[in-house]
């Protein structure tokens, strides 16, 4: 849903409808409790119902950026908790800069010598993914001096550890989080930093490519994987929307709702 309401491809409004309809029923069976441990689960909601122009203050009742203002909570689960918070909060555009300050200071607080982040903070060993994601949650924050420095440093952990065939890992996911990353800082694919023999993590994304089913998670895999294309094509669309000059994947203020107010309240 996220990547199809940011393509910019021709989808039918019932489409839409009929998820926010499974969105609100599911919220409700659940009393407004998606996790008592995964918070992400509440950002991935709140992200999505602002692309498609939905208030995620109101879904049936119940306010989902409410625990995402809950910092003990929400980094249970690791890093990736405050990282998918911030990004969801900058989505809505909700108006908390003690709450993002919070986040920011913790995110920075884990970065690893390498340049990188873990999951958790007893993991010394920096990921992809997770360092991925984190560029993407830091990126609307480029303006601070402490940020910049951090994401520098990231960059540079991202960019050593890219592999010939212009890949980041051996999974296709590790290669769409970088592509995320990058576009939502306004990088090229193209940067020097980043090719490699002549390849980018495109040409590396596109190694796992099934034409006409989508993408697979390994190499080796010979069928398409439900969460590899999901992110496979909403990094596409990432990229696809730094290259038009658009408002970045995360980034909803274009979004007009037809139904109703969002988070801010200023879209009619």
């Amino acid at each position: 849903v996220l990547g199809l309401s940011r393509s910019g491809l021709d989808v039918p409004s019932a489409y839409y409808e009929s998820y926010y309809d499974n969105v609100e029923e599911y919220v409700k069976s659940k009393n407004g409790v998606l996790s008592k441990n995964k918070y992400t689960e509440y950002s991935r909601v709140v992200i999505t119902l602002c692309a498609v122009g939905k208030d995620p203050t109101n879904v049936g009742g119940y306010n989902l950026i409410t625990p995402l203002l809950d910092c003990d909570s929400v980094i249970k689960q690791g890093i990736n908790g405050p990282s998918w918070a911030l990004i969801a909060l900058d989505a809505a555009e909700y108006n908390n800069d003690e709450i993002r300050t919070k986040y920011i200071d913790l995110i920075l607080s884990r970065q690893l010598s390498s340049g990188g982040w873990a999951l958790n903070s007893s993991v010394q060993e920096a990921d992809v993914d997770i360092t991925a994601m984190v560029l993407t949650a830091l990126s609307s924050y480029m303006d601070k001096v402490k940020v910049k420095t951090a994401v520098d440093k990231g960059l540079s952990y991202l960019s050593g550890i890219q592999n010939i065939d212009g890949s980041f890992g051996e999974y296709s996911e590790s290669t769409s989080q970088v592509i995320v990353a990058l576009s939502s800082l306004g990088i090229s694919q193209k940067d020097s930093r980043f090719v490699k023999n002549g390849k980018t993590a495109v040409d590396a994304l596109m190694n796992f490519h099934i034409k006409g089913k989508g993408f697979k998670h390994t190499k080796s895999d010979k069928e398409s994987n439900l969460m590899s294309t999901e992110q496979g094509f909403y990094a596409l669309v990432s990229l696809m929307r730094f290259e038009d000059g658009k408002n970045k994947l995360f980034d909803m203020s274009d979004v007009v709702s037809v139904t109703g107010n969002t988070a801010k309240g200023n879209r009619i």
